[in-house]
């Protein structure tokens, strides 16, 4: 009765602790019944990890680390992605939990007693998985970018070959090279005298938004090529786009 009372936070006896003790009783007869179900989608290929595992990330959930911002990422949120599309891949052995996020962490309140736990934990995010993630997140974003402004190098071609002037639109008619202006991931403009399609990236990590990608297209061969102003780390090979 006296772990009652401490885990609890309530006098045994009283509205608040039964009812918090009900609500405990029933979230553990619920996990308790999920053992079943978790063994045979495990036998039908499903990923799962060990009880150490869960029980670590279980841990972090309770400290409010993935409410506060933190996220998953790695072999284990690959496995969760590949439970959610209801495919098999080769297993994998690790031991690792790997944890990034993308901007400061919001936590509300610090656990009384488990202050160097947290700091532990978030001193470990803020030297190693932060840089990365925002790598990872910029070269994503720089992608999506240049893609869009790629698509219009198709469509600047078929518009020449008709004899218009390419501009922004989808009618080819009227010489529209099949992309728009305001995109997902980037603002577009075309110069048709000077042959090119620039696109500003909109959005994302600071190491790329607000840079350009500018196609250049050769006038004589009838090629393209690529630079932009963002780091090349962010870009890839500088054969993608030569980039700062």
């Amino acid at each position: 009765r006296k772990q009652s009372e401490r885990y609890l936070a309530g006098p045994v006896g009283s509205p608040e602790a039964e009812s918090a003790a009900a609500e405990l009783r029933t979230r553990i007869a619920e996990i308790k019944g999920m053992g079943s179900s978790l063994r045979l989608l495990g036998r039908e290929g499903f990923a799962l990890v060990n009880a150490r595992t869960w029980a670590t990330i279980a841990s972090l959930h309770n400290y409010g680390l993935f409410r506060a911002g933190a996220h998953l990422v790695g072999s284990l949120a690959y496995g969760v992605i590949l439970n959610r599309l209801g495919a098999r891949a080769t297993a994998w052995a690790t031991e690792d939990i790997d944890i990034a996020r993308g901007a400061e962490l919001a936590l509300d309140t610090i656990p009384d007693g488990e202050l160097m736990i947290v700091v532990a934990i978030i001193g470990i995010l803020a030297a190693v998985a932060i840089p990365n993630y925002q790598d990872y997140v910029a070269k994503s974003k720089f992608s999506a970018a240049l893609t869009e402004v790629a698509n219009g190098k198709t469509g600047w071609d078929a518009v020449l070959l008709e004899d218009k002037t390419p501009i922004l639109g989808t009618d080819p008619d009227l010489g529209g090279i099949g992309v728009v202006g305001t995109n997902a991931n980037s603002t577009l403009v075309v110069d048709a005298a000077a042959g090119t399609i620039v696109g500003t990236i909109v959005g994302g990590p600071s190491t790329v938004a607000g840079t350009t990608i500018t196609y250049t297209r050769d006038a004589t061969t009838g090629s393209w090529t690529c630079t932009a102003t963002a780091l090349q780390k962010y870009i890839g090979p500088i054969t993608t786009c030569d980039g700062a």
